[in-house]
């Protein structure tokens, strides 16, 4: 059946593999089976099956071989194994024997036990460490020695060791007096009354009572002992609780259909025993695994034994004995995959690994993954089997080859020859998997899980069911794409990896997943050109198609791709066949996108003719792009400027202007043809926009290029290095070409302000001094480009045709004065005078212009020049204040020469004295006197005189020089002698 869970039925964990009347043909009296115990002794030997009559026989049995019986005199009533030691206890004729557990030899009798009615065997730990307990007559007999064992008397429980010949007590704790069952677990003992469970501390002594059972039970309390965790199950009615040496619960509640006669486990399940029913529950779950039935086998009490790894389970009654054992692992795998079980396979194999199981679990899981995963894709649940396919470590992806074989037809010899267990049919292609489980579905032989209403569709005819085996197959390749895309990242065969890229290239292509064939594409893949290159193009997935051949290297191809979408009217196209191209991005038009991508690829190139080949069709389309494309710093070598201005040439435009730009100002070019050309380029720029500036002439007039920044040195066109500094400044801050990465559309030269070009052919004619300026002058020689001319006219040296243009064609007075203190000739200002005065052309005097110039520089002019250079026409009243200040100012300064030249001529005087003063000075010398430094005589030795009147001898004025005294460490620069000023009188022309 299709769909897990769906009749679903009990699967088989344990089967009866002997089943036998062991006391048929015994020589012995009539007896019944009393009790049971199965002991292990060694991992890899035989199980011991021991058998206790209620006429005092006990029967030895191995698993393996005949029953060897041995029989005693009175009833055997219990047993206890105890296979560390090699012992297996009994309670005979009242009292506790030990006996060989292989031979039923070697007796040995416990001393004052007769009474006993319950054995416990001691577990420390998961090794299963042995201790014996039972009930005694008195507790103050001495016991058995060495290992310990518990005992229960009379109001009392005592542990002890076995086997020895000697033996002491151990403890003796008080306890409740009626225990009918108990268990030993660490060091605590947990014992079960008609009334309550009771936990004993053997530390301590104390008792706890951990439940309590209902008045007048019609069953006794029964325990069972999980050897392996450690845990003790309680049974409370048809309820069992886990708990564990602390008395605490370790689990859910196990709820049994019966009320239990005895309890069993082979882990990890737990045998139930009732009447002869036989029910297997999971430990964990608590669910219902398996029920076997011996009722059959008639009434009586049904006992229950086994060994402490639960490898067998013993069940009896009066007179036959069943041996259980659990069936493989693997079988029950498959049973439970059979039967589409699958949650519950998956879970039994993960408990294997859990337990241990080591590598041979994990793959035994890996494989119950992979034959799942089989399963429910023949059952047409691709999803969920795909989801088992990425849990499985030995599953390949190129398993899924045979399902499309159309498309990997070419790796068909790479093909793994796996079948796991044989449990699902032989791969095939995925149409036929679809047609056979429609067909099964429609004959009743599966059935589909949240299929909905799309099986209503089957019963519609023909055209519905193909309807609904597209929907399948649809599913099965989405389900096997996303297998297939988070496998590929898997270490695989070179020929698999090509093999897995091509196929899934392919279904995206069929599911028309343009997103994903894009991310597949543009990443490294191994995907096979020549099986996915038509398939792309039939698929019209042409965006993928160009991010594949880019990834495998072929950029021209990519870049044909890109420039074939570019020349396509997407206008025409509808909202579907865009995005089957792959070219919908949101907000983004077609074009725009295909323009990006190819500059994306151009900009990493330095391959300049495949450079300058699709460059043109990007710059029809986005002149940003294109100027980014030529500029790109990503390229390891920049392409040929020649051949970049070359094509540039006929139609490149605004895009050839900042590409210069960018040669001169941003890569530092000096050659001169391109400063020439970018110069002339800006001209004719700006003597375009001034066509379209309907404010041209007023601009041209009012505008003062770089007025509060740099006056002067625009003005005069400074070429010095702080010139150079702050017009490279501006550049870069203002007007420098913009970084590829922020590129837009470049706007056209007639769409520019007028103003702004001006400005940046201005800053460019003042910064540079490469360009050709006769060149650039010819070309706007008839233009009224003035600022320009005079910036050219400085260039090429020509000073008056400059000033003459700022004073005439300007008229901009203060620039022209600004000019003449530039050059810094009086015969300048006059020549600037004549120009007001005699404009020519035809135009007036610039009168009031002179008047600005004399009454600003006419103190520094001839008065007689400028006499003679007034006109007769000017008006009088006009120059006389300004010529008789001029007179003023004139004999003003002559006069402050004067007293300067005679002031100068007093400090040079007094300078000398000063120098005859210090040269007068004398010093005597004589026999007594020493150098104030060394102390030594100086004699006629040669000496120091210092400006405080130090005398040293020449010796220590060399150590010292001649700046630093010797004696007291002044330094006469730092610190000068101050000597009172000397005064020259006239009265006795003598030094006062």
């Amino acid at each position: 059946m299709g769909g897990e869970g769906i009749g679903r039925r009990e699967r088989e964990a344990v089967r009866v593999t002997v089943e036998t009347s062991p006391l048929r043909g015994l020589p012995i009296p009539v007896c019944k089976i009393q009790c049971i115990a199965v002991a292990k002794r060694e991992e890899s030997g035989p199980s011991w099956l021991y058998l206790g009559t209620d006429n005092g026989h006990l029967l030895l049995y191995c698993l393996s071989s005949s029953p060897s019986p041995s029989s005693s005199s009175t009833g055997v009533s219990a047993l206890c194994a105890l296979p560390e030691v090699g012992r297996i206890a009994l309670f005979f004729d009242g009292q506790i024997l030990l006996l060989d557990m292989r031979t039923l030899g070697s007796l040995e009798r416990l001393p004052a036990t007769k009474g006993a009615s319950a054995l416990a065997r001691g577990m420390f730990s998961s090794n299963a460490v042995a201790s014996l307990g039972s009930m005694a007559v008195s507790p103050s007999k001495p016991l058995l020695e060495s290992e310990e064992e518990e005992v229960v008397v009379d109001r009392a429980i005592v542990p002890a060791k076995p086997p020895s010949k000697i033996a002491f007590k151990v403890r003796e704790m008080v306890c409740m007096e009626g225990i009918v069952t108990m268990t030993w677990l660490k060091n605590v003992i947990i014992a079960g009354t008609l009334q309550e469970y009771i936990l004993f501390s053997l530390s301590s002594g104390q008792a706890t009572v951990l439940f309590s059972l209902p008045q007048d039970l019609p069953w006794p309390p029964l325990l069972k002992l999980f050897p392996k965790d450690l845990e003790v199950l309680l049974v409370i009615d048809n309820v069992g609780i886990l708990v564990n040496a602390e008395g605490q619960p370790t689990a859910g509640s196990l709820l049994f259909s019966v009320v239990p006669d005895a309890i069993g486990q082979t882990p990890p399940y737990v045998v139930v025993v009732k009447q002869g029913r036989v029910e297997l529950h999971h430990r964990k779950t608590g669910g219902k695994v398996q029920s076997l039935d011996f009722t059959t086998t008639g009434n009586g009490r049904f006992l229950v034994a086994d060994d402490d790894a639960g490898s067998f389970v013993v069940i009896a009654n009066a007179t036959k004995v069943w041996c259980l054992q659990q069936v493989p692992l693997d079988e029950q795998l498959r049973d439970l995959l059979k039967q589409r079980q699958i949650s519950e396979a998956v879970r039994l194999a993960e408990e294997s690994v859990a337990d241990g199981g080591g590598d041979v679990a994990k793959e035994r899981l890996a494989v119950v993954h992979a034959e799942a995963g089989f399963l429910l894709l023949f059952d047409l649940q691709f999803e969920e089997a795909v989801d088992h396919f990425l849990q499985s470590d030995v599953f390949q992806p190129s398993e899924l080859f045979p399902f499309f074989p159309s498309f990997t037809s070419r790796w068909r010899n790479l093909l793994p020859r796996k079948r796991y267990w044989g449990l699902h049919p032989p791969p095939q292609s995925i149409q036929t998997v679809i047609e056979s489980g429609l067909l099964a579905v429609q004959s009743g032989l599966l059935v589909l899980a949240n299929a909905g209403n799309d099986l209503d569709l089957l019963a519609r005819g023909p055209s519905s069911k193909s309807a609904l085996a597209d929907h399948f197959l649809l599913s099965a390749m989405r389900s096997f794409a996303r297998y297939l895309s988070i496998a590929r990242d898997k270490e695989m065969k070179p020929g698999v990896k090509e093999g897995v890229d091509t196929l899934l290239l392919k279904l995206y292509a069929q599911l028309e997943n343009t997103e994903q064939l894009k991310l597949l594409t543009a990443s490294p893949n191994s995907c096979v050109l020549e099986e996915v290159e038509t398939t792309l193009k039939a698929a019209a997935q042409l965006h993928p198609l160009a991010l594949l051949y880019e990834s495998k290297g072929l950029y021209t191809s990519a870049l044909e791709v890109w420039r074939t979408l570019a020349l396509n009217d997407f206008r025409g196209f509808s909202s579907l066949q865009t995005s089957r191209t792959g070219l919908s991005m949101k907000g983004v038009e077609p074009q725009q996108m295909v323009a990006e991508e190819a500059a994306r690829l151009l900009e990493a190139s330095s391959d300049s003719s495949l450079v300058l080949q699709h460059v043109g069709w990007i710059l029809r389309l986005d002149q940003g792009l294109a100027l980014r494309v030529l500029t790109s710093s990503k390229r390891s070598q920049p392409l040929p400027s020649g051949d970049v201005l070359t094509f540039l040439d006929d139609d490149g435009g605004l895009v050839r202007q900042r590409y210069l730009q960018w040669l001169v100002q941003e890569q530092g070019s000096e050659d001169t043809l391109y400063h020439t050309e970018l110069a002339i380029s800006l001209a004719k720029a700006a003597l375009d926009t001034r066509l379209t500036c309907s404010s041209g002439e007023a601009h041209e007039k009012g505008t003062k290029l770089q007025t509060s920044d740099a006056p002067n040195e625009i003005a005069h066109g400074d070429e010095g290095s702080s010139f150079r500094k702050e017009h490279d400044k501006k550049i870069t801050q203002k007007h420098q070409l913009p970084p590829a990465d922020a590129m837009g559309v470049l706007p056209r030269a007639a769409s520019m302000n007028h103003g702004v070009i001006r400005e940046m052919l201005q800053t460019f004619l003042a910064a540079s001094d490469k360009y050709d300026a006769e060149a650039v002058l010819a070309s706007i020689q008839e233009s009224e480009l003035w600022r320009e001319h005079v910036i050219l006219y400085k260039k090429l040296g020509d000073e008056m045709a400059a000033l003459r243009t700022l004073a005439l064609k300007l008229e901009d007075s203060e620039a022209a004065e600004h000019y003449c203190a530039e050059l810094g000739r009086p015969e300048v200002y006059m020549q600037l005078l004549d120009m007001y005065l005699k404009p020519g052309e035809g135009r007036e005097p610039m009168h009031g212009a002179a008047v600005r110039l004399l009454h600003c520089h006419g103190a520094s002019l001839d008065p007689l020049q400028v006499l003679e250079a007034l006109s007769a026409d000017m008006p009088l009243p006009l120059a006389s204040q300004t010529i008789a200040r001029m007179m003023r100012a004139r004999v003003h300064r002559h006069r402050q020469g004067q007293i300067v030249k005679n002031l100068e001529r007093h400090q040079n005087l007094e300078a000398r004295v000063s120098r005859v003063e210090e040269r007068s000075r004398h010093v005597c010398i004589t026999n007594e006197t020493a150098c104030a430094n060394c102390r030594a005589r100086i004699g006629t030795k040669l000496f120091a005189l210092y400006p405080n009147d130090c005398i040293v001898c020449y010796k220590c004025s060399r150590l010292f020089g001649e700046q630093i005294c010797p004696v007291t460490g002044q330094d006469f620069e730092k610190d000068p002698i101050s000597r009172p000023p000397l005064y020259l009188t006239r009265s006795n022309s003598t030094l006062t």
